[in-house]
């Protein structure tokens, strides 16, 4: 259920206020106004904010009121009161809190912003606890402060005594670097230490000892690979410490713009390999063995390995030099904006790159590359950051690919046992993009080796196996990971006009532990039924010798509209659930979004079901029945509910600057509209932080009804809410 942060702004909201204290943990709960001047006397007594508060305080309590002034003394100390509770639940936050119950501006791990005057002051001095705080400077996020010694994450400081805001300075060294890299290693062979990290650059980038050793076994295929040449592949690690604050500004706006499958990692980083192994008579080994691999945030395997394809090899003829000047072009790139061409310059060369946005239409044409006359030279122009040539990943696999997708439907555990990391990563990533445009929720790992520091974890015998998708070389693991669901291998591609020779579909107790023949090792039973036609279409094309992107094109249409019949009847029942906009009035709590029923949506799949976009059949119901299970519909599920909770919220922050904000206060207690300023600043700040979906004149009208509140005030809030 969503959780309600809105108030209903009426005179019964003034006698209810919890109020937690720090340290203590116990909670106060005043029922009354008195409960709330109990507040001032408690703050200005223990921490002596403002001595003139103490003597008004006290003479209130040992002497009579003098008559009429007794309603606007206690509505001016219950209102300071409430500011004062505030401050003290919000106190680890550092942010102006709202009024009962409500949630602070913004968690501790997220990032702090400026409260503007008119719409979210400052405090004044004398209302921050003494010993707090040193000056201006925040206290560090929960997260930072509870990282374990030799695996805390990398902490920046803005200035002086205040630490890392959350965001890098986009003028700040290596700013707009960091926008597209995390940084970038060189790992080579060491006859007595084995893998080892020769370089990391920026040398500002703390990476833990954890993630330097994923990082150091990951870069090299594995020794039953037996690569020669150079090779390219990627790999996913785990971040250690947890959640890491993003450094760079645009984040929240790049990450509300792209389509979901390709925001930010938050908790992992994928690593893009170029490995070259080549005989030496000058190494000790006989081998010259190094991998260049870039660590970043962000999916975009096309990019990378095209950018790699011209780093790598200057680097390996020049060294050090080269991989420098390299990253201070990098550092000159404008930051990824959906939906924009881009022009990437590197080494002479112009790459010209496209971020997708959220509003594109799946599957239309590429936009219009833009105009390149005056560029010199004439850019190298990427189709795409991420897509991969599905047709070509999915060849040895192509008569199962449904029974694939509904393998990736449902989260089920899979193993994929390839000849080099190049095939396991790539068809790894190609599972994982078989259900766009619905986001990839479980867990995979392109690239995996028995010295990964997850490998206990996800080979042990003692629990079901995990929601994840595992691309290994080492036939070891069919041993190890003999009690997984599914298995699928594959062979040697081989080149030649005719379709590859198909996996079988094979029970798993036929496993072997070296000589497994490719096949698809699962007793899982589709439950739709095979699209023969599609397989007919790419047949015909090979024997036409029908260009490999063309096929890809294909292949991905029928794999998006799979999905999107799929997913249409969810979205259709999810916006059902929606109140109606008329339900929301401006001074009352919003209607909550109904809940979800599974029995409900099945039914409702007679007359709305996918049977209207597609023409495949099989058991619809039941596929249903088992997706409620997993974890993609929880992920999904999860996002359409934050979506349309905040769609509500914005519905009811217009209905608020469409009514009469004058006439709404004129019976109202000083309580109330101090109530009223906490919360439309809380709403202020949201907003502009993008997780509001309303437009400017919105925004414009919310500040403006801040004003007018602030103004209704006696000075002396004025100067407590604004202080100029």
């Amino acid at each position: 259920m969503i959780r309600n942060q809105d108030v209903t702004f009426s005179a019964s909201s003034r006698v209810t206020q919890e109020e937690k204290r720090n340290g203590s943990g116990t909670v106060r709960e005043c029922s009354t106004l008195s409960g709330l001047w109990w507040l001032v006397e408690r703050e200005a007594r223990n921490e002596k904010f403002d001595h003139k508060a103490d003597r008004q305080q006290k003479a209130a309590c040992t002497q009579p009121r003098p008559p009429g002034s007794s309603a606007a003394t206690t509505g001016s100390l219950a209102a300071q009161a409430l500011l004062v509770g505030g401050l003290r639940t919000s106190r680890l936050r550092c942010a102006l809190p709202a009024a009962r119950g409500a949630q602070p501006q913004h968690g501790s791990s997220g990032p702090r912003q400026p409260l503007e005057c008119s719409a979210a002051c400052r405090l004044p001095a004398p209302w921050q606890p003494p010993g707090r705080f040193l000056g201006n400077a925040l206290p560090a996020p929960a997260a930072a402060m509870e990282a374990p010694s030799g695996d805390e994450p990398r902490q920046a400081r803005d200035r002086l005594g205040a630490p890392f805001s959350g965001t890098r300075d986009p003028a700040a060294p290596w700013a707009r670097f960091s926008a597209w890299l995390e940084c970038v290693c060189v790992v080579t062979f060491d006859l007595e230490l084995g893998q080892a990290l020769e370089l990391v650059y920026p040398s500002d980038c703390r990476l833990t000892d954890k993630e330097k050793s994923s990082i150091c076994y990951l870069s090299f295929p594995d020794s039953h690979s037996g690569c020669l040449g150079d090779t390219q592949f990627s790999f996913r690690i785990r971040q250690c410490g947890g959640h890491r604050s993003p450094w760079h500004t645009n984040d929240k706006h790049y990450d509300s713009g792209v389509p979901m499958s390709l925001q930010r990692e938050p908790a992992h980083y994928f690593g893009y390999v170029y490995f070259r192994q080549v005989k030496d008579s000058s190494v000790k080994r006989g081998y010259f063995q190094k991998s260049l691999v870039l660590v970043s945030r962000l999916p975009f395997i096309r990019l990378f390995q095209a950018l790699l394809g011209l780093m790598a090899p200057e680097y390996f003829d020049k060294l050090a030099p080269c991989l420098e000047a390299v990253c201070n072009e990098i550092d000159q790139w404008p930051a990824p904006t959906p939906g924009q061409t881009l022009n990437l310059p590197i080494m002479g060369l112009v790459l010209q790159v496209r971020v997708p946005s959220r509003v594109d239409k799946p599957e239309s044409s590429p936009p219009k590359q833009c105009d390149h006359e005056n560029l010199l030279p004439a850019p190298v122009i990427l189709t795409s950051v991420h897509e991969l040539d599905l047709f070509r990943c999915f060849q040895p696999v192509l008569t199962h690919v449904q029974t694939l997708w509904e393998l990736m439907l449902l989260g089920e555990p899979l193993v994929v046992l390839a000849p080099s990391p190049a095939m396991s990563s790539e068809l790894v990533l190609a599972l994982t993009s078989c259900l766009q445009p619905l986001k990839f929720c479980c867990d995979y790992r392109p690239y995996f080796t028995i010295h990964d520091s997850e490998f206990k974890e996800f080979t042990t015998r003692t629990q079901a196996p995990p929601n994840v998708i595992l691309g290994v070389t080492n036939p070891f693991f069919i041993k190890t990971l003999q009690h997984w669901p599914h298995i699928l291998r594959v062979g040697e591609p081989k080149m030649s006009g005719d379709l590859p020779k198909q996996v079988k579909l094979k029970k798993p107790s036929r496993l072997k532990t070296l000589d497994t023949k490719p096949g698809l090792y699962t007793t899982y039973t589709a439950f739709l039924h095979r699209d023969k036609a599609l397989l007919k279409r790419l047949l015909k094309g090979l024997q036409k010798k029908r260009p490999s992107d063309v096929q890809t094109a294909l292949l991905r249409r029928h794999l998006l509209e799979l999905t999107q019949s799929f997913i249409i009847p969810l979205e259709h029942y999810m916006a059902s659930l929606m109140p109606l906009q008329k339900s929301i009035m401006p001074w009352k709590t919003p209607p909550q979004i109904r809940p979800f029923h599974q029995d409900d949506f099945l039914h409702s799949l007679e007359h709305a079901g996918p049977q209207l976009t597609c023409i495949l059949k099989g058991d619809w119901l039941g596929l249903y029945r088992r997706f409620f299970k997993s974890p993609h519909f929880d992920g999904w599920y999860r996002q359409r509910h934050k979506e349309m909770a905040q769609k509500l919220e914005a519905l009811h922050l217009e209905a608020i600057c469409e009514a009469n904000i004058e006439t709404w206060m004129r019976d109202k207690s000083e309580v109330e509209v101090v109530d009223l300023v906490l919360k439309l600043r809380e709403k202020l700040v949201r907003a502009q932080g993008h997780q509001l979906p309303v437009s400017e004149a919105t925004l414009q009208r919310v500040r403006l009804y801040i004003e007018k509140a602030i103004g209704s005030l006696p000075k002396d809030l004025q100067t407590v809410l604004c202080p100029c």
